[in-house]
């Protein structure tokens, strides 16, 4: 028997009958008896499930290494779904706006999650993302249910970006934890956190964009790290409750840091 690869499309997963359906089990290998071939299936097309919402569950093999954008987009039902061991890359908008999705884990490979990948994810609560990962694009968990982000730590010295707008609108984010290895903090990467009180910046970031934290209207507390550059103009924007920013063990008010750092001294 021959064997070959298959990626996965809509109208292979509708000739298979596994469109619009609650519980879905993709198998590694689609056997065609007839020419007498062994399909292993190493990927998901773009927008094979897009707008299915019927879709509750996908448990999906270890052979599948790409999942396309949108693959899985406006799955309002979807709860739950398990991420190959291979996978490498989360696509832009691959779960954007799955509001009942509660939890995901993530391959220890990992190496990216892409722009709105988690955009409206009301019901995810709680991430806890591998060291392996070394870039989250913009928007990526933008209006999601955030409570606590977890980045693991790396020993690896390559560099952490974070995009833009990351966690705007994150009302519950609560707790951040974020790699050492992340330079610089970029353009209202928390916008809207409302319930975020303390923020601990990690050890190598460098520098602050513009409105890199803004409307964060409980925030009191920021901690920069020792070897700290820059905090370009309104990095902090309508954050009224921030009492103190501290740096090397001493506290500052908001506009002495800011006049420190923009001077580089």
């Amino acid at each position: 028997m021959k064997t070959k690869k298959l990626i996965l499309t809509r109208d292979i997963v509708d000739k298979q009958g596994i469109l619009m359906k609650k519980s879905v089990i993709i198998p590694s290998h689609i056997i065609d008896k007839e020419n007498n071939i062994d399909y292993e299936i190493t990927a998901i097309e773009n927008c094979v499930f897009e707008d299915d919402s019927i879709l509750e569950s996908i448990i999906l093999p270890n052979t599948i290494k790409r999942i396309g954008d949108y693959a899985f987009s406006n799955c309002i039902n979807l709860k739950s779904i398990n991420l190959p061991k291979g996978l490498l890359s989360i696509k832009p908008y691959t779960f954007n706006n799955c509001i009942d999705l509660k939890n995901i884990t993530f391959s220890e490979k990992l190496k990216t999650i892409g722009t709105c990948a988690f955009r409206k994810c009301r019901s995810l609560k709680k991430v806890k993302i591998p060291k392996s990962v070394t870039s989250i694009d913009s928007y990526a968990f933008k209006h999601s249910g955030l409570e606590s982000f977890i980045h693991e730590q790396s020993d690896d010295l390559e560099r952490v970006m974070i995009g833009k707008e990351c966690f705007s609108g994150c009302d519950n984010l609560s707790e951040v934890i974020f790699s050492d290895n992340m330079k610089m903090l970029n353009t209202l990467t928390f916008s809207g956190c409302e319930k975020l009180e303390k923020l601990v910046l990690p050890k190598d970031l460098k520098t602050m964009h513009s409105s890199s934290i803004a409307f964060c209207k409980n925030l009191k507390e920021i901690y920069l790290p020792r070897y700290f550059q820059t905090m370009e103009e309104n990095a902090i924007m309508d954050c009224p409750n921030i009492t103190r920013i501290y740096w090397k063990g001493i506290s500052y008010p908001q506009e002495i840091a800011e006049l420190k750092f923009k001077s580089h001294l």
